[in-house]
Order: C-alpha cells, then structure tokens, then sequence
C-alpha cells in the first residue's frame, strides 16, 4: 500500500501565472507525485506524493531546477 504524504511549500521567485503552471507540469510529471498545484498570488505549492517513489527532496530539487526556491512549510 503507497504511503501518500502530502507538503505544503513556499515558492519563491514566481513572476507571473504562467510560472505556477510551468512547476505544476513539472511536478505531475515526476515519478511518485500523484497531484501538485502551484499558485502564483500566494507564492504556495502543494504536493501529494508517494513516500516509496519519491521525496520532499527530489521535488524541491524539481522546482530550485525551473529557477525557483521551494521551502517546506
């Protein structure tokens, strides 16, 4: 049975909506995250994911790599 742990982020360094929907794509598409949304007015992601495919660690690597700062909250 998939462990399902769910992070809410900071997201720093949005500069319009389309920033939030270039993470969100990025985020759906990594192994292991099973929903993610971005929001650019209030600077704040949430991530759902399976703990055995995937970690805070690799999504947070996911986003630093768009060009953005993600910090767990």
């Amino acid at each position: 049975m998939p462990k399902i742990k769910k992070v809410n982020l900071n997201i720093a360094g949005m500069h319009c909506n389309s920033c939030s929907s270039g993470i969100q794509m990025v985020l759906q598409s990594t192994d292991g995250v099973i929903n993610a949304s971005a929001n650019y007015e209030s600077k704040k992601g949430e991530v759902e994911f399976d703990e055995e495919k995937t970690n805070i660690d690799t999504i947070i690597k996911a986003i630093d790599q768009l060009g953005y700062k993600a910090i767990p909250v």
